[in-house]
């Protein structure tokens, strides 16, 4: 569906693209870069469920983050809707952060086991009688 909705676009077939993109991202997985597409197209139709969709990419794709919040920005601004723009703008890059964040946690080294397990371990073996 990727592959056609590429295909569609390349003959101006906008509507059907967005038919097969539709599609593709209703499938159980995650589409980011099926989602940023989605989203410009339907925004340039006027299509509100874009600024979801680009929220979505992000959420799949943190590094997605800045370029989908810019997209919503100046979809919103074009619009009147400043005050929204900036609150759509610090989600999305909010969103990187928040990425940024859990990689981070995922890659810091993890003790064996917690300080505190590790006392109750040392008092334990205090009380154990020691010899025979």
């Amino acid at each position: 569906l990727w592959a056609k909705a590429g295909l569609l676009l390349n003959v101006h077939r906008e509507e059907d693209a967005i038919d097969s993109l539709q599609q593709l991202v209703a499938r159980q997985g995650e589409y980011p870069d099926a989602h940023m597409l989605l989203a410009q197209l339907l925004l340039k139709y006027g299509d509100e469920q874009g600024l979801q969709h680009l929220l979505k990419a992000t959420q799949q794709r943190a590094d997605l983050g800045d370029t989908a919040a810019s997209i919503g920005y100046d979809y919103l601004v074009n619009r009147g809707r400043k005050g929204e723009a900036v609150r759509f703008a610090q989600r999305g890059k909010g969103a990187k952060r928040r990425a940024a964040r859990e990689t981070a946690t995922a890659n810091a080294p993890r003790a064996a086991h917690s300080p505190r397990i590790a006392r109750r371990s040392r008092c334990w073996s205090r009380r154990r009688p020691s010899g025979g």
